[in-house]
This record gives C-alpha cells, sequence and structure tokens, in this order.
C-alpha cells in the first residue's frame, strides 16, 4: 500500500487504534485544502512506449509537491 501511494501521489496511514483517526483525518483535510492542479501535456511526440518519468520541482521553501513517478504513453 505504501509504495502504491508513493507512486501515485499518494499517502498511507496505518493506525492502531481509532482514537488516531482524527489526526489522520486532520491531516487529509489540511492536504485536500492546500491542493493545486497542475496540467502538462508532453511534447514528445517519439512512438516509444517506455515509462516517462514526471517531475516536479517547488522553488519556494516549506512547500512540497507530490505527484506520480511516472506514466506510460
Amino acid at each position: 500500500l505504501v509504495k502504491l501511494a508513493e507512486e501515485t501521489g499518494g499517502r498511507a496511514f496505518f493506525i492502531n487504534d481509532v482514537n488516531e483517526l482524527a489526526e489522520v483525518y486532520r491531516i487529509i483535510q489540511e492536504e485536500l485544502r492546500s491542493r493545486y492542479f497542475v496540467a502538462y501535456q508532453s511534447s514528445n511526440t517519439a512512438d516509444d512506449l517506455g515509462f516517462r518519468t514526471v517531475k516536479v520541482d517547488v522553488e519556494k521553501s516549506g512547500l512540497e509537491a507530490k505527484t506520480i513517478q511516472g506514466y506510460y504513453p
């Protein structure tokens, strides 16, 4: 589950007690309220069907970008 979450730009939460849910929900709510949608269309027109890596860099300190690791065209 962790690997799947990392590869798709998500996050996995594992709890041991129901009392931990409030904090998990708070974190999810905070992340959902601070999301932006960025779309990009590749200019690569090659017929290559290999895996294409996606990398997003953020210049401002304290910010983080989460994205998929790449895709197959």
